[in-house]
């Protein structure tokens, strides 16, 4: 009887290391990487849209509506016109919603 409860203990602990130790080493990945904010980034290939609440990206690459945070209708306006497809570098805040950097190369005011 002793000999099955050191065995169920001795697994046990084994089991919760090995959980325990994968999860140390992946957050440990996360938070020590200089590069962290290149997850946040995103490209995406699409149209701009006016809406009644602001300004949203209609991704064709990847496929989804983005919200844009920072809106400049100076810009966004006469991209609305002309209807075409332009390449938007951003930083993901939170889910769908975007904060634009760059507009086909050109940085974003």
């Amino acid at each position: 009887m002793k000999n099955e409860w050191l065995y169920i203990i001795t697994i046990v602990c084994v089991f919760s290391f090995i959980i325990f130790s994968g999860q140390a080493s992946s957050a440990e990945t996360v938070q020590g990487n200089p590069h962290i904010s290149a997850l946040k980034q995103i490209s995406i290939t699409g149209q701009f849209v006016k809406t009644a609440h602001g300004y949203i990206i209609r991704g064709q690459t990847p496929r989804n509506v983005f919200e844009i945070l920072n809106p400049d209708p100076g810009v966004l306006d006469a991209l609305v016109a002309a209807g075409r497809t332009v390449l938007v570098e951003a930083r993901i805040v939170l889910g769908d919603h975007i904060k634009i950097q760059k507009i086909d190369d050109k940085v974003y005011p």
